[in-house]
């Protein structure tokens, strides 16, 4: 009996002892969690008390989309790890996830035993996890180095250069003048200039849209100047602001930013109407449709699709920012007020209308434009699509010579053997060979810059090809819009 009794008492004694320390360890897991939050938003929100975080050219991130990511990973301690914290993404096998993505830190989070930096790192390690769910991980590139760190880089060398902006602001409380301001506002805007310039983002260029649609990050000087303009940073950030051309009653960009137009977007032809600040429209798939309100660069709102046009399936909740040429967009949707359905990204379709008359141009010239990476053209005042859109390479500008010469209404032909186009236009035969930068115009040998190529299955050629040996032609370049103008 005695014996049968001493072993309920060890028997209760090691259930007592192992539930106390699941509890601890639940307690400890729920510390970290809440304490790598705590250190998350104080990153986010490190520059609230200074006047230029107010404005609507600065933020570090979305809290939520930054708490989401925490909450979509495990957190771990590992006092052998030997970086500051490292993201792991999660395990898939056969298509299904076998384990989460987690963040392990060598320092004691919970504990409290952390460096200064920690927060930062955090920021950093969630960034990854954003860019993993917008399929950044299954990108042809995501093994390369550079290309995991692009945004980092960017978004951290920005970082530092609002630093510059607390250096200004304190030196507008000093009180002084305003040649100094302006030394410190050139330091910032230096300072901002190195973020492209880093190793990742220079080797893969960071679209700025991006960076506000993934991560609701941005830095953008000329709103800056703008809430400095309003004067409730002082008078002599106001004057600072009139120094570059902003003042307070200066109109907004709305021409630039005008969501008003035809956009191909991820969820096909959107049709968008802008009326002050608030926007309506259609887009293709389900007959889907529109209803927003403009604030800057970002449009907010809601979608809806049939058949019901109605939550919880048919539904829900946009927000959309435009890129700061107002050219593209990139933004989320979600089922209801929830954001995490997927990503929304668009490009503007050029406008139909030519540019007005060169008054010196005779009377017939008509005019085709093309965009950069845009999938029309316009022709004389017409929208045509394209199989493959104008783009740069290697800094030269190739059009797809097909359009271009059936617009004039001329022809085209291929012969594979040779690897030839042939294009007969304005009364005049071209032909070239693909990788060769020999051509031949009407049976006379010429030399161009840089050889025709194919994109898409389409050949491409230099614009300066068009102008140099299509006769009548003339070819004018609009680098703000990256349009060129093909006269003829």
């Amino acid at each position: 009996m005695k014996k049968r009794l001493y072993r309920i008492l060890t028997l209760c004694t090691v259930v007592v002892l192992m539930v106390g320390i699941l509890s601890t360890v639940s307690v400890f897991a729920v510390d970290l969690r809440s304490e790598t939050e705590r250190l998350l938003k104080e990153y986010i929100h490190k520059f609230d008390n200074w006047s230029f975080a107010k404005s609507e050219g600065v933020s570090l991130g979305n809290e939520s989309t930054y708490l989401s990511a925490l909450a979509g990973v495990d957190v771990e301690y590992d006092p052998n790890l030997k970086a500051q914290a490292e993201y792991r993404p999660p395990v898939i096998v056969l298509g299904k996830v076998v384990s989460r993505g987690k963040i392990v830190f060598s320092e004691d989070v919970a504990g409290g035993q952390t460096s200064p930096t920690l927060s930062g790192t955090i920021w950093h390690e969630l960034t990854h996890v954003i860019e993993g769910g917008n399929g950044d991980d299954d990108a042809a590139d995501a093994d390369n180095r550079d290309y995991q760190e692009r945004h980092i880089e960017y978004m951290e060398q920005a970082s530092r250069a609002l630093d510059k902006l607390m250096l200004l602001e304190g030196s507008a409380k000093k009180g002084d003048n305003k040649d100094e301001l302006k030394r410190r506002w050139e330091v910032f805007l230096s300072e901002l200039a190195k973020a492209p310039k880093q190793p990742g983002p220079a080797a893969y260029p960071v679209d700025e849209a991006r960076l506000i649609g993934w991560f609701g990050f941005k830095v953008i000087p000329k709103e800056i100047l703008k809430h400095y303009a309003t004067g409730v940073a002082g008078d002599g950030l106001k004057e600072l602001a009139k120094e570059y051309g902003i003042t307070s009653s200066t109109s907004g960009d709305l021409g630039k930013y005008t969501w008003e137009g035809q956009w191909d977007s991820n969820w096909g032809n959107m049709v968008l109407t802008q009326s002050g600040n608030t926007v309506t429209g259609t887009y293709t798939h389900d007959s889907g449709r529109i209803n927003a309100v403009v604030s800057g660069n970002k449009l907010t709102g809601t979608w809806s699709e049939a058949p019901s046009y109605s939550p919880d399936n048919d539904a829900g909740d946009i927000e959309f920012v435009m890129s700061a040429d107002g050219t593209t967009f990139s933004g989320s949707w979600g089922y209801g007020s929830n954001l995490s359905g997927g990503s929304w990204t668009g490009s503007k379709r050029i406008t139909p209308v030519a540019p007005a008359p060169d008054p010196n141009a005779p009377e017939n010239q008509k005019k085709i434009i093309l965009r950069i990476d845009h999938p029309n053209i316009s022709v004389n005042g017409k929208l045509v699509a394209l199989d493959s859109p104008p783009t740069l390479l290697n800094g030269r500008t190739l059009l797809p010579i097909r359009a271009v010469a059936e617009a004039m209404g001329g022809t085209v032909g291929w012969d594979n053997a040779e690897r030839k186009v042939t294009v007969s236009a304005k009364g005049t035969t071209i032909e070239m060979w693909l990788d060769n930068t020999t051509i031949k115009v009407n049976g006379q040998n010429k030399t161009i810059d840089v050889a025709p190529t194919t994109i898409n299955s389409r050949t491409m050629v230099p614009v300066r090809f068009v102008a140099d040996n299509i006769p009548g032609c003339g070819i004018s370049w609009d680098g703000d819009t990256q349009s060129a103008v093909i006269a003829y």
